[in-house]
């Protein structure tokens, strides 16, 4: 449904198929280009976050395989494990964006860079919430002691995950906007 509002960005053609001489209909994209201002940096900050994803996803399930007393509370576990389902869809970006030309129309720009920023910061909301849910779980005692060496893992896939949005960002936002040529 999304993509709806770009389908202003196609214009349907009736052409002549020079082969079989019959004639075929035809999308041509009509809308505005985007390309990287500085395309080695673009790739650089693309394959990081690629890299993010991976690194945030081993932290997350290294905090819940080791089993620490923070993943088994409700207040710590929930925000954590909902930090994965943007996981995916930063897993998905990364898939889309290092397949992407060099010249992205809207919608490829949408649902590669696009995605990697969004699923990024929502990764970083979900597991900073965790922290903090792991902050408070520390400060109420119990079996915290057991917990201290987890508290690390959360808080640096949270710190993954916002350095990776900062960054994707930053591609983003450089990323210049051209008339259909």
């Amino acid at each position: 449904m999304k993509e709806r509002k770009y389908k202003n960005d196609w214009r349907s053609e009736f052409r002549i198929d020079p082969v079989t001489g019959r004639e075929t209909q035809e999308m041509i994209y009509v809308g505005k280009w985007y390309v990287a201002e500085n395309a080695a940096a673009c790739r650089r900050a693309l394959h990081w976050a690629c890299a993010a994803n991976l690194l945030f996803f081993v932290l997350l399930l290294v905090y819940f395989l080791l089993d620490f007393p923070g993943a088994t509370t409700l207040y710590v576990f929930v925000p954590a494990a909902i930090a994965l389902f943007p996981w995916l869809y930063w897993l998905m970006g990364c898939a889309a964006a290092l397949h992407a030309p060099d010249r992205l129309t809207r919608i490829q720009r949408e649902t590669g860079i696009g995605r990697v920023l969004r699923s990024a910061v929502g990764c970083a909301v979900f597991s900073g919430l965790a922290v903090l849910g792991d902050c408070v779980f520390l400060f109420l005692g119990g079996a915290a002691r057991g917990e201290l060496p987890g508290f690390p893992l959360l808080l640096a896939a949270a710190a993954v995950a916002l350095f990776a949005a900062l960054r994707t960002r930053g591609v983003f936002l450089a990323m210049i906007e051209e008339d259909n040529a």
